[in-house]
């Protein structure tokens, strides 16, 4: 599943709370804006938070400056060492 909400991503995960709680929950990408997040009064930590005491593991897997792209799954052996996500 892949979130691109400009700083409403905890907004969406904590609607998406049923889901993320599933043993089959889907693996997510996610572009994080700090500053968007900020302005919608929240913050990459709580959204960190929030897929963690989930199961989530989150990986980086590019950072553009001022966003950055996230890897978020309950399956941490999705990410290869050499796979396109871990580059």
């Amino acid at each position: 599943m892949k979130i691109d909400v400009e700083g409403a991503e905890v907004k969406v995960l904590e609607g998406a709370s049923g889901l993320l709680s599933r043993d089959d929950a889907p693996s997510i990408l996610l572009e994080i804006n700090p500053a968007a997040l900020a302005l919608l009064g929240t913050s990459e930590s709580r959204l960190a938070i929030l897929l963690q005491d989930h199961g989530y593991s989150l990986q980086p897997v590019a950072d553009h400056g001022e966003y950055r792209n996230m890897f978020a799954t309950k399956q941490p052996s999705a990410v290869r060492r050499g796979s396109i996500l871990a580059k």
